[in-house]
């Protein structure tokens, strides 16, 4: 009996070691989530500071007709750019055909266009197709209605909830 309980005290001992690191672990996880968007954001207010002092300097090169500046250590330099540049004021006026769109459609809308496409054109479609990814509620209601899809299964499954 004695035995027993030490074999009883042990397995909670177990149980509760699991549950505390889960929880940990998914507390690191949230926390690394949290300071990987809040790094993120730093270092696109840094690039926008380094852009700005740029600015600053080709500004103050240009305004004063010079093509360097130097010092012991640094030589700041004004160049062209070997390609040229867009700059845009107005976004609205750019036409459709100079725009590159990206887009989420459902599998449904997908089929319906692609069979209403000239084939050079939903040849053309498809290719520029990056990436594609199984839309779970449709699955699922396509397996309520009595389909199925060799190698897919739809079935509850269980999930480990820690208190």
């Amino acid at each position: 009996m004695d035995l027993l309980q030490v074999f009883v005290d042990a397995l909670n001992l177990k149980v509760d070691r699991i549950g505390q690191y889960l929880t940990v672990m998914e507390a690191r996880a949230a926390y690394s989530r949290k300071e990987a968007t809040r790094l993120a954001q730093r270092a696109k207010r840094a690039e926008n500071k380094i852009d700005r002092a740029k600015q600053i300097v080709l500004y103050y090169l240009e305004s004063h007709e010079l093509s360097k500046l130097e010092s012991d250590r640094t030589t700041l330099r004004r160049q062209k750019n070997s390609q040229d540049s867009v700059i845009i004021a107005n976004d609205a006026a750019i036409p459709a055909e100079l725009r590159q769109y990206e887009l989420k459609v459902d599998g449904t809308l997908w089929v319906k266009l692609f069979r209403a496409l000239p084939k050079e054109l939903a040849a053309a479609l498809g290719s520029a197709v990056k990436n594609s990814e199984p839309m779970f509620t449709a699955i699922k209601q396509y397996f309520m209605e009595g389909n199925t899809i060799e190698g897919v299964q739809v079935k509850r499954r269980f999930h480990l909830r820690i208190g």
